[in-house]
Formats: C-alpha cells, structure tokens, sequence
C-alpha cells in the first residue's frame, strides 16, 4: 500500500512539473468506497432574492427549522443535490449559490472574500432568517463563520465538512498542494489555468470528489462558467487563501471569525472525509483542542468534495445530529 502510494505521487509530481496539469485525473487517486445510486438531477425549483442590486439564486426545500447549505469554489447548490432530500424531511433546507457562482448575478466586482461575505451577509438579512443551523463546506466555512460572527443572535449551531474556518500556512499543504496553489495564486498562470483553460473545473473537482463525475455531473458544473469573464471568481478564490498572513486582510478577518468561534457556545459537528484534504487529522486534531466542545463524526471515505461520494452518510448524519440538540 504504501509503494502504491509513494508511485501515484511521483507520477503526479512528474507531471505537474512537467506541465502536464491535464494529465492528473488520471493518475489521481480515487475513493474506494463511493455510495451507489448517487443521483445527477436537481429537481429543485430555483428561487432568487435580489442582493446589494444582484441576484443571488437558492433553492428551498421542506418546512420545519432552517438549514443554510453555504458551498465552495467552483461548485454551487449542486453539489448538495443528494444531500438535500434526507435534510428537508425535517427541516426547511435552503442551499444558497454564492455571488458570482452557479445560477446567481455576476456584478463586476472584485470577488475578493470580503465581498462575498458582504452579499452573504446581506442575503441571510434579506431572507430574515433567524434560529438558524449552518452547514459549510470548503470556503463557505469561511463566509459561514463570517455570517455567524457579524450576526451571532441568528445562529442557532454549525456544521462543518471539509472547510476552510482559519488561517493557514503553507506548511499545512503537502507537496503537490503547495505546487498547485502558488501556481493558481501566480497572476499569469492562474489566470492561464482557471480562466483560459477552467483548471478547477476540468480537472481539480474530479480528482477532489475522489471519482470519475458523469457527463451530466461536470455539466452542470460547467455551465455558470461557458465564457471566460464568468471564471474570474474560480480564479480569485485561491488567491484569497490567507497563507501565512498574505493576503493580511482576510487573515485578520477569518481569524477573529475563528477565534468567535472557540468562544461561543453554540453546538458545533465536524463530518470528518478520510483522509480529507482541507481538514486532515492532524488539522482536525488541533481543532479539537482548541474547541473541546467540537463534536467529530466520520463521513466515511473521501477527499473533498465528499458530498459526492457520500450524500446519504452526510444527510444520514446530520439528521440524527440535528435531533439530539432538540
């Protein structure tokens, strides 16, 4: 297992120095233990809320307590397609596309993190939505955590999966990760490689989730971004990583969002991908003894994107979760 290991990363090593970035689905490796029957429709009614002169889109599924659904760079409500349905049993569901992504408004504005925590914000004020649970994934921690720290009498608890809550260092990335992201936070190649070719689409989401998409599933990731200008927030997002205090702005930001967060007292779950990406053990290990109150439970297998490899263990999961705090 572990020559295996040692052989998938010096083939992806060789070709990520070599150039050949197309090459990496293919030599990736994959989650061994995908859930079966993961369904590519999304059959939800789309809803739009107008925002700081924009739309932004949702879609809003059962009654009952609500639940934020907030994603990442690149996806949109999408990716909680399978996830939404053992949610809204119970619960009023609603799953927001980020200013710039899936189905929402693209201003010409600089996608920096503080303008998407602004058109967050202002979303959850819009919809007037109170005694809230929160359920973030990747940088829709971040924008979370934001939203909870600015507006704390409106949260009710938080769920996290694979998200981006604090300032990280450059040591926290292996190898390839930190080849990846310098070349994306580069101006010229970044640029080249999320707008010109749609790296983070065509190649990062696949090997992320862990296994090969379908057609239809990278379709429907594909489609909010079919020209160029709409890619501009794909690109930004790695660029507004706080590694090691630059950009210094959102490093102060999501740090007192974080530090907020050790202190409150609200209930707070982490579903745990293994190994993960964003939250490996070690990550989620300092975590839980910066916040003992944390409660961890695993996803299962996975890397980042585990909502598509294990919707019906994450809204398994939650559903239980969210019935124990009652």
């Amino acid at each position: 297992m572990k020559s295996r290991a040692i052989t998938t990363l010096t083939l992806v090593s060789l070709f990520l120095l070599s150039g050949c970035v197309t090459f990496l689905p293919n030599v990736a490796p994959k989650v061994r233990a995908v859930e079966s029957n993961i369904g590519t429709d999304f059959p939800y009614e789309s809803r739009f809320v107008s925002v700081l002169g924009s739309n932004m889109h949702c879609v809003e599924e059962g009654k009952g307590p609500t639940l934020l659904l907030v994603h990442g760079n690149p996806t949109s409500s999408y990716l909680w397609r399978n996830v939404i349905p053992a949610l809204s049993k119970n619960n009023r569901v609603i799953a927001v596309d980020l200013i710039g992504m899936g189905k929402s408004d693209k201003p010409d504005i600089a996608y920096r993190f503080a303008d998407h925590a602004e058109y967050l914000n202002a979303f959850v004020t819009e919809l007037e939505l109170q005694q809230l649970t929160l359920v973030l994934h990747d940088w829709g921690g971040a924008l979370g955590l934001d939203v909870a720290a600015t507006n704390p009498e409106k949260i009710k608890q938080i769920i996290l999966m694979e998200a981006l809550i604090k300032p990280l260092a450059w040591t926290d990335l292996n190898f390839i990760e930190r080849y990846i992201f310098r070349q994306f936070r580069d101006t010229e190649k970044g640029n080249r490689l999320n707008i010109d070719k749609n790296y983070f689409i065509e190649s990062v989401l696949e090997v992320s989730a862990g296994r090969k998409l379908t057609e239809a599933e990278l379709n429907a990731y594909r489609a909010p971004y079919l020209n160029l200008a709409s890619r501009i927030v794909i690109a930004q997002w790695p660029r507004e990583i706080p590694f090691d205090k630059v950009p210094l702005d959102n490093f102060q930001r999501m740090d007192s969002n974080y530090q907020w967060l050790r202190n409150a007292k609200i209930p707070l779950l982490l579903l745990q991908a293994e190994p993960g990406t964003i939250m490996k053990q070690e990550f989620i290990d300092n975590i839980k003894q910066e916040i003992p109150r944390l409660e961890i439970q695993s996803a299962g297998k996975g890397f980042h994107y585990i909502q598509e490899t294990a919707p019906n263990a994450i809204g398994k999961h939650i559903s239980e979760w969210l019935i124990k705090q009652q």
